[in-house]
């Protein structure tokens, strides 16, 4: 199960910033299948990353099979990427052309 508590995510430029996630909360089901969809700059991209564990949230906490990510290492976030969960992302350049 991928839980998301009041998670947000701002990225900062200088001294500007972007809110890409404000307060999300979401709860999905283990063994459910999950499509994100929304127009683009909706946060969909950012979403996916915080929850495969490759970009960090600003606030908020985020729960895998009922555990807190807060303490997660790379080595435990590689596990949860190889062993419990499947994402496709829209990067063209994953694809040989």
């Amino acid at each position: 199960m991928i839980r998301f508590d009041h998670v947000s995510k701002e990225y900062f430029r200088g001294a500007n910033s972007v809110m890409a996630l404000r307060d999300v909360c979401l709860d999905i089901p283990w063994g459910e299948f999950c499509a994100l969809m929304g127009p683009s700059g909706s946060g969909k991209s950012t979403l996916l990353h915080l929850a495969a564990g490759l970009d960090n949230a600003t606030a908020g906490e985020i729960f895998l099979n009922g555990q807190s990510t807060k303490a997660f290492r790379d080595e435990e976030w590689t596990q949860w990427r190889r062993r419990d969960v499947g994402m496709v992302f829209q990067a063209f350049h994953l694809l040989p052309g």
